[in-house]
């Protein structure tokens, strides 16, 4: 299941890029109903951000940009492999790497 929350937030974010889909649409696809799949994307995310580089680290997110957080799980992914549930595709982080 969690293979396909990121890979529902890589779709997303592609008809987000590619302009075939509204920001209302991927919230009411991402966050809108019971069990949300984007909100456990982020929480897989945090959990293995969190064991590897710390608490802190997940508070300090709170102060910065929130690319910052995508870009360190991205970065953590490629390092650590196994340290992470899931992956993004290689499209979107490229996306997330070459933002903000």
């Amino acid at each position: 299941m969690v293979a396909a929350n990121f890979a529902l937030f890589d779709q997303l974010l592609a008809g987000l890029t590619a302009g075939t889909m509204k920001w209302e649409d991927a919230y009411e696809k991402g966050f809108s109903n019971k069990c949300p799949p984007l909100y456990f994307v982020g929480y897989e995310m945090a959990k293995a951000i969190d064991r590897a580089y710390g608490p802190a680290r997940i508070g300090a997110y709170f102060q910065e940009h929130p690319a910052a957080f995508f870009r360190d799980y991205v970065v953590l992914s490629r390092r650590h492999p196994g340290a992470i549930s899931a992956k993004f595709s290689a499209q979107t982080e490229r996306a997330i790497l070459s933002s903000g």
